[in-house]
């Protein structure tokens, strides 16, 4: 069973199957370089109709967004989804330079109400500081000692007459409150008075000593009222009565004194007529009886 039998010997020549291996290979290389040469002409040609549009949809976006020049638009150089694209963009540079254009004309509109308004305010503010300049004149030539207080009790108007009262500057008191000119006034009957004021009572003090100046004064709390009838301060007006009250007690004093006079010489001619009375009965007697 395990018997050599005989050799059988085979021999083949390889040439032509190398052969074939070159002729293969040399196919397989052509055909790579064929393929990679058509795939290079492919994607240049995807490319520029890809990332050329991109590229100038960018290009347009940097010079809107650094010049803010809205008329720029982008070409469209194809009619598919980048086209598209392109149109969309190119619409919505349209719609924002109609809204800038709009914007513009609405500014200028604006800032020529905006000059005419302020004209106008200048002109109102102008004729407002006559106005203030005259009444303040009116204020400072009057004798009587006028103030305004607003309802923090601050002082927004002080006549010249206040100054001479008090020995204050306008300008050093403009501003203040009332507590801060005069800290020790709290529990002054004056500023217990303007505080009613503040409240809406109309008031007349016909007689107020002041304890800063001792003077005597006359003093009327007048509310003023807004639009909506709210009091937004106090106007203060003071008539100085100090002469009269010292005249009105001299001549009190005066009065008293002669009343008491007049009493002595009641006192002294019933006295005196009391005397006299008795030597006279006694000369009439006498007189009688010669």
């Amino acid at each position: 069973k395990d018997k050599r039998l005989g050799t059988l010997y085979l021999k083949l020549n390889m040439t032509a199957f190398y052969n074939r291996i070159e002729l293969y290979a040399l196919i397989a290389v052509l055909f790579g370089a064929l393929t990679f040469l058509l795939a290079f002409y492919f994607s240049k040609r995807l490319q520029k109709s890809i990332s050329d549009p991109i590229l100038e949809l960018a290009e347009k976006s940097r010079i809107v967004s650094e010049k803010y020049d809205y008329s720029v638009r982008a070409e469209k150089m194809s009619d598919d989804e980048l086209g598209v694209l392109t149109d969309a963009f190119n619409h919505m540079l349209t719609q924002i330079e109609i809204q800038k254009m709009q914007i513009e004309a609405f500014n200028r509109e604006l800032e020529h109400k905006v000059k005419k308004r302020t004209k106008q305010l200048n002109k109102s503010n102008e004729e407002l500081q006559r106005q203030n300049e005259f009444v303040q004149t009116i204020l400072d030539s009057a004798r009587e000692i006028m103030a305004v207080y607003d309802k923090d009790t601050r002082i927004i108007s002080f006549n010249k007459a206040c100054e001479n009262l008090y020995h204050l500057k306008k300008e050093n008191v403009l501003g203040k409150t009332y507590l801060e000119i005069f800290p020790s006034a709290k529990s002054n009957p004056f500023f217990t008075h303007l505080k009613r004021g503040l409240n809406g009572e109309l008031l007349h003090i016909e007689k107020f000593k002041s304890p800063i100046t001792g003077r005597y004064l006359e003093n009327f709390f007048v509310p003023l009222r807004d639009g909506n009838n709210d009091v937004y301060a106090v106007f203060t007006a003071g008539h100085d009565i100090t002469e009269i009250v010292e005249a009105t007690e001299q001549l009190k004093s005066m009065n008293a004194a002669l009343t008491k006079s007049n009493r002595d010489l009641e006192q002294f001619a019933y006295v005196a007529s009391h005397d006299l009375q008795e030597p006279l009965r006694k000369i009439q007697t006498l007189a009688g009886r010669i």
